[in-house]
């Protein structure tokens, strides 16, 4: 992974993977649930 210093490109991809922790653990208890 090429880092130039770009601490956008660095704050989107954290973004982009908090987002996809929490629609697994949605996924996760909405199946352990239902």
């Amino acid at each position: 992974m090429p880092n130039k210093g770009n601490p956008k490109s660095s704050a989107v991809l954290a973004a982009e993977g908090i987002t996809l922790l929490t629609r697994s653990a949605s996924a996760i208890n909405f199946m352990k649930f239902s």
